[in-house]
């Protein structure tokens, strides 16, 4: 603390209420604060919906401004019009940074909430959790508010601060490295700016989609198991359809699949994990099982179908929700998928289309862990491989199934079967899992791993260094300080999460500060997904724009990864009316909007319009 208070001319712990609408900016309510030196105090009351009253807090270099889960009150604070703090703070951030993969005594996580979090430092409320349900569901009521219902929501807004500030007293001292944890407050400052943007949509087809998605919803199951004849499926007296554990495993098998190539349940049916099961295989059998492929877009539309597509979009079109930064274990956002649509399946990408006068971007980087990984290694044979060759065809060739010199264009199943391999290959990937995937023995397998360990003996001096430095410190960091915590005898999918962080995690810190950096320099990002960005920019200079993007994008993977290291980078433009499209979801879109249309010609036919499209709905 003592450093704190040498370091600012003030610090002040604050909290807000405020209104939220699915898709919009939020509605502020009110707000209270306190200056740690001073004591002194603020409140700011919003007398009604279009009230903007000054800000009374100074938002200078030389002021800390102290929150938990700083995206809501940052979102707050540019809500009402005073723009977003010099420096922040966010204690939530810093409770997840102790506790990432730390679990009690019970083997549960660790709970990150306030309240939670709290109680653990001997922190109590004095409000009961009654008054505090209440508060809430009147606040998110809205205006108008009376004065007593006021009074009650800025005694709540206060309890909240007083309690901060006592958490900050409390946590202070086990934050190691102070700039980092600033360093996470600007990423907060950045994803805050990311939620207020949003993405644009194409609102009216995503209304039609809502409107008719049991429609839909069996049109393109039929169209899959019509074209694929694949007996996944079932269908009730509605002629809904319905999965069945039965016919997706007789399916699997008929593809040739067994226990010693897919994953099957105790139950004995195929797995339909995604993840661990469906995405693998799509990817090795790309070419000789398309329908893996086709079934795993199908059954993600599904699984948003169940919730009937309820993106929340503002009234200016644009996709809005919480990304939830720093959520995942690796220090990823994590938006829902149900809520945030570049982070749904990619057929519904599709939705994503720019307003008139708008270019909508989207930029990603290429083969990014493969990259990182050779750049923190200081491996410049890989870190060559990786600017001028294909990184899953360097793998084929070094285990001998290509020579050097294939492509994407004359070795795609091999690159496709390679993918996984080389992704594996950087957490920890067994004999056995690269003799499952390759079809090989495990004694081949070994003398594999072997050969490649030989070819690049820097790198895997850097793996060893790694493992030891997580042994000894009982963690692992990314360059910016995030840790995920290990316990004593790391195993499983502990172990693979610890060896993959450092490519994972610093992929995460190349994006968080390449957002940091875009919008600091004015540019509209709207979504992050992964190793990728979607911003918007004017139609008549976009180009500019996109060179700014690119050079954010540069700067934070040397400031990342040193300074002769630059990630590769991909782009697609969209321009209006046109909409984005995934490679991998346009089959499906395509089904998804031929539906559509056919719907839409059944109301036109009921409404006493002639069509001209034949309408079959199933």
């Amino acid at each position: 603390m003592e450093r704190l208070l040498k370091s600012f001319r003030e610090i002040w712990v604050w909290d807000s209420e405020f209104v939220i609408t699915p898709g919009e900016h939020f509605g502020p309510v009110c707000m209270c604060g306190v200056e740690v030196r001073s004591g002194a105090t603020v409140t700011v009351v919003f007398e009604h919906e279009e009230h903007r009253p000054a800000n009374p807090l100074p938002f200078g270099p030389d002021v800390l401004h102290v929150l938990f889960s700083a995206t809501a009150d940052l979102g707050f604070s540019l809500a009402a019009g005073w723009g977003l703090p010099y420096n922040v703070l966010d204690l939530w951030v810093e409770r997840r940074n102790l506790t990432n993969n730390i679990t009690d005594r019970q083997g549960n996580e660790i709970l990150t909430d306030l309240v939670s979090t709290l109680h653990d430092y001997g922190i109590f409320d004095t409000v009961s959790h009654d008054q505090k349900d209440a508060n809430r569901i009147r606040i998110g009521q809205g205006f108008p508010f009376t004065s007593e219902e006021m009074n009650h929501i800025v005694e709540y807004c206060r309890g909240d601060v007083k309690m901060t500030r006592l958490l900050l007293g409390k946590m202070i001292g086990q934050i190691e490295d102070i700039d980092q944890a600033l360093h996470r407050g600007r990423c907060m400052k950045a994803m805050t700016c990311v939620e207020w943007n949003g993405v644009p949509v194409d609102a009216v087809k995503l209304d039609q989609l809502k409107r008719n998605t049991k429609a839909v919803r069996r049109s393109v199951v039929h169209s899959f198991e019509d074209e694929w004849q694949a007996g996944i499926h079932t269908w009730d007296k509605k002629s809904d359809p319905h999965f069945s554990n039965k016919g997706y495993t007789a399916w699997v098998r008929s593809m040739g699949f067994d226990e010693s190539t897919w994953e099957f349940n105790s139950s004995g049916w195929a797995s339909a994990n995604d993840d661990l099961v469906l995405e693998p295989m799509a990817t090795a059998y790309s070419e000789k099982f398309v329908v893996i492929e086709d079934y795993r877009q199908l059954r993600k539309f599904l699984v948003l179908a169940k919730s009937e597509f309820k993106f929340p979009v503002g009234p200016d079109g644009r996709n809005r929700c919480s990304v939830r930064p720093f959520k995942a274990r690796s220090s990823r956002s994590q938006p829902s998928t149900a809520e945030n649509i570049p982070n749904a399946t990619k057929a519904l990408r599709s939705l994503l289309a720019p307003h008139a006068g708008q270019v909508l971007i989207h930029r990603d980087w290429s083969n990014a862990e493969y990259g990182i990984a050779a750049a923190l290694a200081g491996d410049k044979k890989r870190w060559g491989h990786y600017l001028h060759r294909d990184a899953y065809l360097v793998k084929a060739a070094d285990y001998g199934f290509c020579d050097y010199t294939a492509t994407k264009e004359t070795h795609r199943e091999l690159r496709n079967k390679f993918k996984p391999v080389v992704l594996a290959g950087q957490y920890g990937q067994t004999p056995e899992g690269l003799a499952k995937v390759l079809n090989i023995t495990i004694g081949q397998a070994r003398i594999y791993q072997q050969k490649e360990a030989r070819l690049y003996p820097k790198y895997q001096n850097w793996l060893a260094i790694n493992d030891e430095n997580r042994a000894f410190n009982g963690f692992v960091e990314t360059e910016c300080g995030w840790k995920l915590w290990m316990p004593k005898r790391a195993t499983g999918h502990d172990l693979r999460s610890a060896l993959n962080l450092p490519m994972q995690g610093n992929c995460a810190e190349i994006m968080r500060l390449s957002v940091c950096l875009a919008t600091e320099r004015g540019i509209d990002v709207g979504a992050t997904v992964h190793d990728a960005l979607f911003y918007t920019a004017p139609a008549d200079s976009w180009k500019e724009v996109d060179a700014a993007m690119k050079s954010c994008m540069d700067e934070a993977c040397q400031v990342i990864l040193g300074d002769e290291y630059v990630l590769k980078s991909d782009r697609d433009v969209v321009h209006y009316p046109e909409h984005y499209q995934h490679e991998d979801g346009k089959k499906m879109w395509d089904k998804i909007e031929a539906a559509l249309a056919m719907v839409e010609a059944e109301e036109k036919n009921q409404d006493g319009v002639q069509s001209k499209v034949p309408v079959t709905l199933f």
